[in-house]
Formats: C-alpha cells, structure tokens, sequence
C-alpha cells in the first residue's frame, strides 16, 4: 500500500495514514505478524547463506555407455 504513495523519484516524506474499522484489526494484526516472522527468516537465511561455497569445476573424464537398442 506504501509503495503506491511513495513513486519513484519521490523526494520528499511521505505520510501514510491507515484507517481501520474495528472488523479490520484482526486483519492489521494478521499482516504485522507477518512481516515480523517473514524479517526473522530474512535474519535466518541471511545468516546460514554466510557458508564458503565452492564453485570449482568437475572434469568428467569417464566414458559414456550407451545403451544397446534391438
């Protein structure tokens, strides 16, 4: 909903207001909730991404063996 307000190129401060009614709290509290556990698997997957990955190349030298047809 921000990104709606907030264009590209935007260089001033935007100001966003959320009216809800009282049927739209569960709602709000559902998203917040949401966006706090999707920052905590950021933080987890951020933190286990931090392994040496090694990208060397395989030499594959062995002979290809065809399977025989009738």
């Amino acid at each position: 909903m921000v990104r709606r307000f907030w264009r590209f190129g935007q260089t001033k401060e935007v100001t966003i207001n959320v009216v809800l009614s009282d049927g739209q709290k569960r709602v709000m509290d559902t998203l917040l909730y949401k966006k706090s556990k999707a920052l905590e698997f950021d933080k987890i997957i951020n933190n286990s991404i931090k392994v040496k990955v090694d990208l060397s190349r395989k030499e594959f030298n062995k002979q290809i063996i065809k399977p025989n047809f009738l």
